[in-house]
Parts: C-alpha cells; structure tokens; sequence
C-alpha cells in the first residue's frame, strides 16, 4: 500500500480544495507525476518488485507533502500531489525535489528474474524510450528509475478537477517530450 487516498477520495478532495481556494484566495497547485517505464518493469520483473518501485514513490510523495496538501494514487504509475496555498513557482521545487530524490534510489532486483535477459546477458541491462528516459542500471543486482512530472496552478475560473487534470495532463506530456 502507498499510504496515499485513492483517485475517486483524492479528485473529490481536490474539487473541495479548488472551491476553498478561490473563497479564500489562496494558490493551489497540482503535481501530476508518471513512473517511468512501469510497464516494462512490471513485464520483466514482476508485480511484487514493481509494487516496491510504487510504495518508494508514494512514500517520497507523502515526504513531500506540505502543510495542507495531500497525495493520491491516480492508477497504474499515476500519482497526484496536491498543494494547498503553494504558488506554480514553489509547485515546480516540490516536484523538483520529488525527481530528484527518487531518481536516486537503488531497488535492489536480487531474486527477481529479468524475463527480457538472455541467457548470456546480465539481467537489468538499460532500457531506453523514443522520449530520452531510461531504467538506468546501477549495477547487475539494482536499477533506479525516473519520473516525470505536470505542475499546474489553478486557475481563477477553473472550478472543476478534470479541469485542473487536463492541463497538467499537457504539461506532463511535455515533460515526457524532454525527457
């Protein structure tokens, strides 16, 4: 388990936190975060070792989570951080240091078996996308993984998630673009 709210408490939480914002009129800001690569992670070494990869990043999100924020599992490698009173400039340092700090963590593959290696190949060999992000091997027994983030502020007008949710889908796509 992520320790996260599920999407359908986390979009209703987050339309309550849209009409909050606008009467009080406070920044609110959404990180809409893709783990890299889940897919083929999942294909190769399974659903217990992909499990490990997800409850790491939710952890980092709920790490990351401020004052009156929350954090949500939106699906798949889909996660959501919302932040309460954070403008689009402070929202873009969260999600910074969310890629940063797990972009560095080492998920040891010691008992999982590669389904894609050869036999005469190391299990973990790198994995790389048309977009320019990769599963980096750190050595033969451990991988480290990406994500990319979308980060919005709501606007004025916006009043409902979906939204909020499409343009961070846009800036998300985006990010994918840069790698």
């Amino acid at each position: 388990s992520t320790g996260l709210y599920s999407q359908a408490y986390f979009v209703s939480r987050f339309t309550e936190e849209i009409n909050h914002s606008h009467r009080v009129q406070q920044p609110l800001s959404l990180l809409l975060i893709d783990l890299d690569h889940l897919r083929k992670v999942n294909e190769d070494y399974g659903v217990l070792f992909s499990d490990q990869v997800i409850v790491a990043l939710g952890e980092i999100i709920k790490e990351n989570a401020l004052r009156f924020s929350a954090g949500g599992r939106l699906g798949g490698g889909h996660f959501a951080l919302q932040l309460s009173e954070v403008s689009l400039k402070d929202a873009l340092g969260v999600a910074e240091k969310i890629r940063n700090e797990f972009s560095n963590i080492k998920f040891s593959t010691v008992g999982y078996i590669a389904a894609s290696a050869k036999p005469d190949e190391p299990a973990g060999e790198d994995v790389e996308s048309d977009r320019g992000n990769e599963v980096s091997t750190v050595s033969r027994d451990s991988l480290q993984f990406t994500v990319c983030i979308g980060v919005v502020e709501v606007l004025h007008d916006e009043t409902r998630f979906e939204e909020v949710i499409k343009r961070a889908e846009a800036e998300l796509e985006k990010a994918k673009e840069l790698g």
